[in-house]
Parts: structure tokens; sequence; C-alpha cells
């Protein structure tokens, strides 16, 4: 009798055990539940769009591009690219560009360019839609601005890719310049990169393609507002060395 009343003590312990193991699961379950609705949205870091490009398969000949991804639309609705820097002043002394680059600060991320011997305050690399908002709140202020359009053919898979990966960084900018997002995450944005295709060595903008790609690959992994500076100065110079050989 000792040993099976030794028994019952032993299974009812074990029981006991079980439910608590199980009310804490349930626990951690309903408060993992709750801590997802509480804090929905209320992350600090946006994750970026997956983004990706492939030669289509029915226009192969003529380098034509199919883009899956939430741009797609707008990407692929022309043969030509177009892209708009705003200038807003140009001074011989870099301390003047300086001083009226921080003037400008409310309007969104101004960099200085040095070229022919000057140094250009630009606000910005624009699409069509985002240039006219932002022009037509410049004239509203009473600032003065320059358009500066940068407009190459897709006629190419390498222009074609110059013009997606363009377009995705500036939809990082974009997105990295609202209020309430401190960094967001480029690992989707490297990988969408390498996966491209390769193009052609010998096309005349192949270096410039490249040069975007190294630059994407050597983002940090997570990329924070002081940075769309640098993001906005290596677009630039790339359109600008596009618009210099298109016009060859």
């Amino acid at each position: 009798m000792r040993y099976s009343k030794y028994d019952i003590r032993k299974s009812n312990n074990s029981s006991v055990m079980l439910i608590f193991m199980l009310i804490l699961i349930l626990a951690i379950i309903i408060g993992s539940l709750i801590f997802k609705v509480v804090f929905k949205g209320a992350s600090m870091d946006s994750k970026l769009p997956k983004f990706n490009i492939n030669r289509s398969k029915d226009n192969i000949n003529n380098g034509s591009t199919v883009v899956n991804g939430n741009d797609a639309k707008d990407s692929i609705s022309n043969n030509i690219s177009n892209f708009y820097a705003i200038q807003c002043g140009a001074f011989k002394s870099k301390g003047n560009a300086d001083n009226y680059r921080k003037s400008l600060a409310n309007y969104g991320n101004p960099f200085i360019i040095s070229n022919g011997g000057y140094y250009k305050v630009l606000l910005g690399i624009y699409k069509e839609n985002t240039m006219s908002e932002m022009t037509s709140k410049l004239t509203k202020d009473g600032i003065e601005w320059t358009k500066i359009i940068f407009s190459f053919d897709k006629d190419s898979l390498c222009n074609s890719e110059i013009t997606e990966i363009i377009n995705a960084n500036l939809k990082v900018v974009n997105k990295l310049s609202e209020y309430n997002v401190k960094a967001i995450e480029t690992s989707d944005l490297k990988k969408w990169s390498e996966s491209l295709k390769q193009v052609n060595k010998k096309d005349e903008n192949y270096n410039r393609l490249m040069k975007l790609k190294v630059f994407i690959s050597k983002l940090p992994s997570k990329l924070t507002k002081d940075k769309i500076v640098d993001v906005y100065k290596v677009l630039y110079n790339v359109l600008n060395e596009m618009n210099i050989n298109q016009n060859k």
C-alpha cells in the first residue's frame, strides 16, 4: 500500500507541474499578441520593400525590361528616364554656399556640389511629381530655384538597371525623410542589387552602373537620416555623367 500511495502522490505532482507549464506557455503567447497589437507601427525602423528586375522573355531582342515591384508602372511607362535636381544657388565661396545650404534645411536635405569653379546648392534628386511639389513650395516662399533635367534613353539593359537603382534609392530617401522614421534596413536593397542581370561590360554606362552597385553594397546595415546627402551626391554625379555622355 505504501508503494501505491507514493505513485499517486508522484502522479499528482506531475499533473500540477504540467498544468503550470501550460499556463506559463499560454501567458507568454497572450503577452506576445498584446505586445504586437499595442505596439503595431510604433517601430522607428522601416524595412525596405523588395525590388526585382528581370529581362523580358518576350522582348529580349529590343532590351525591354519587366519590373516586379511597387514602382513597376512608373518605371516602364516609356523609353525615356527623366530625373530632376533643384538648384537654389551657386557661390564662389564655399562658406557662403554652406550658410545658404543650412538656411534651406526646412525644405529637405540640401547638399553642395562643386562644379565649374562654383559651389552649387542643391535640394535633392526628384521624379517629376515630387519635384513639382517642392518647386511650388519654394515659389510660394519666395525662394529662387533652377530646375536641372537629367534625361537618357532606356535603350539598353544597362540603362534600365541604372534607372531602377536610382528609383530604388529615391524611394529609400523619401521613406527615410519621413518624420517618424529614424533608419531603414538596407539588406533587401543589397540583395536586390546583387540579383540584377549581368550587363555587357562594353556598354558606355557600364562603369556608372557599377558605381551605383558598389555604393549600395557598402551601405551600412541601417541607413540613417544623416546619410541622405551621401545618397543624393552619388545619384547626382552618376546622372550628371550620363547627361554629359548623352549629349556628346
